[in-house]
């Protein structure tokens, strides 16, 4: 009977540690995703910013890159006219 109940402490005691160890793994493991979580908000997060930052630098430019397309597309179109005429007035000179 004397080994049982040594048997019974060693298991109490045997318990009692490992709770304690999973208390305390716990404990680490909450720290953890507390430090991982500040960490991306912190610089992931910062980062991100700084990216949609840029995205809205572009997103403002657009009108202007639209803009300046239309801009191209008229000069070619009087280019095309200001050819077509000087040919045309070079014609008229030489029937002259």
């Amino acid at each position: 009977m004397e080994d049982k109940a040594i048997l019974e402490a060693m298991k109490s005691i045997q318990t009692d540690t490992l709770n304690q160890i999973d208390e305390k793994l716990e404990k680490q493991s909450q720290r953890l995703l507390q430090d991982f979580n500040t960490v991306i908000e912190d610089k992931v997060s910062h980062e991100i910013k700084i990216i949609a930052e840029g995205h809205m630098d572009i997103i403002r430019r657009l009108p202007e890159i639209n803009e300046l397309e239309e801009l191209k597309s008229r000069v070619r179109v009087l280019e095309r006219i200001t050819q077509e005429l000087s040919k045309t007035i070079n014609e008229l000179k030489k029937a002259q």
